[in-house]
């Protein structure tokens, strides 16, 4: 069963950029733009929660993709705007 509900799984088989963010140990951010795509099988996505780095699996993704690639399990999921109507927020803690 998938962490995500129905909305947010339709909602990121609609995208193929998100941002990855970082803090250095001087808690500098780091934010980059990096491709995604949702593993239905793993429940997976690039959101907050434990990463985990393989060393193939990127061009399962894509061709021209570098075979290493950084899976993320989420923890917590926060979304915006994406259940019903209107702007709202939804937060919620996963296993």
């Amino acid at each position: 069963m998938s962490a995500f509900t129905a909305a947010e799984i339709a909602y990121l088989r609609s995208q193929f950029l998100g941002r990855l963010a970082t803090a250095g140990r001087n808690g500098q951010p780091h934010v980059v733009p990096v491709t995604f795509r949702y593993n239905e099988t793993l429940g997976a996505i690039e959101i907050r929660g434990r990463a985990r780095a393989l060393q193939t699996g990127g061009q399962e993704i894509m061709a021209r993709f570098s075979p290493e690639m950084v899976r993320i399990t989420p923890r917590r999921i926060v979304s915006w705007g994406i259940e019903g109507e209107g702007f709202t927020a939804n937060a919620r803690s996963v296993r």
